[in-house]
Order: C-alpha cells, then sequence, then structure tokens
C-alpha cells in the first residue's frame, strides 16, 4: 500500500511537470512568433518608406520621402496614425484617422488581427486565411528630418494577455528626396 502510494505521487509529479512544460512550450513559441511578427512590421514601413525614395513619381505629384505614396500619386502617411500593412501592401492603410494610436490599452479590433494561411505558413490581411491569435498594429510618426515606427503585436496565450513594441527610427538619409 506505501509502494503504491508513493507511486502515485510520483506519477502526478511527472504529469504536472509535463502539462506545465506543454504550456511553457506554447509559450514560448507564441513569444517567437510575435517577435519575428512585429519585426516584419518594421521592414513592411521600411519598405515602403524606401519605395518613396527610388520611384519615379507620375506627372504632377510629389515623392518626399516618408510620404508612402502610392502609383497614383496620392499620399497615404500622416504625421501620425495606426495603420497595418503587409508585404503585399503597396502601402500601409490607415485605421481610425489622423492621430490615432494602436490598442491603446483595449482589446485590438478585427481590423489589425492577422489571418494564417496554412497553405504557405504566412501570417498577413489577406481573406483566405485563418483568423489568428496575433494582432499588429504599426505606429507611425514623422517628425520632418526622422520617422518612428513602432510594431505592435497583441496576443493571448494560456488566457494570458501579451504584447511585444518594436521601435525603429528611420532618418532622411537622401535629403535631395
Amino acid at each position: 500500500m506505501i509502494a503504491m502510494g508513493i507511486l502515485t505521487i510520483g506519477f502526478l509529479g511527472i504529469a504536472a511537470l509535463l502539462v506545465r512544460s506543454f504550456q511553457i512550450s506554447r509559450t514560448t513559441s507564441d513569444d517567437v512568433t510575435a517577435t519575428y511578427l512585429a519585426s516584419e512590421g518594421i521592414e513592411v514601413m521600411k519598405n515602403i518608406l524606401d519605395h518613396d525614395v527610388y520611384a519615379i513619381p507620375p506627372a504632377g505629384a510629389s515623392l518626399g520621402w516618408g510620404t508612402c505614396t502610392d502609383t497614383s500619386g496620392t499620399t497615404h502617411c500622416t504625421e501620425s496614425g495606426a495603420y497595418k500593412a503587409d508585404y503585399e501592401s503597396a502601402v500601409p492603410q490607415e485605421i481610425g484617422g489622423p492621430g490615432a494610436v494602436c490598442f491603446s490599452g483595449a482589446a485590438p479590433s478585427a481590423d489589425f488581427i492577422l489571418n494564417f494561411d496554412a497553405a504557405s505558413g504566412a501570417y498577413g490581411y489577406a481573406a483566405g486565411g485563418t483568423p489568428s491569435k496575433f494582432a499588429r498594429c504599426i505606429q507611425f510618426t514623422h517628425n520632418g528630418e526622422e520617422i518612428t515606427v513602432n510594431s505592435i503585436v497583441d496576443w493571448t496565450t494560456n488566457g494570458i494577455a501579451e504584447s511585444l513594441n518594436l521601435e525603429d527610427h528611420f532618418y532622411n538619409w537622401n535629403p535631395g528626396s
């Protein structure tokens, strides 16, 4: 009887360790995914900003540094705002109007939820994927010769709300633009 009690306690301890191990594994996996998604948000905005410098503007339009101008000459970046963009985006899409902030302590709106495409293994905003647990918002602030980009990813793992905010600064390296 004593041996059965000791074995039972031992097996329960092992089972508890396994459950905790699976929870930590899930948390770590989500943390890594969120880090990559936040990094991707910064890179997407960098690509869009670089496009402004190198693009040939349509007649009558001026592509200035940090304007997020599309091929028709329409400017999409305001002085400050909350945007969504992925690698399918030619320009970021402003959400909430000029001066809007990302999430602001509230639950992310459906506009920022990333879809997961199981066939490609990629996250994005395109239709056809399954809504994921990750929401990404890109906060863009233009201060003349400097642009601050914050890529903020919110998600929930094991019932705990998590958030990651990566920030990068871009400077007008081509003042002639």
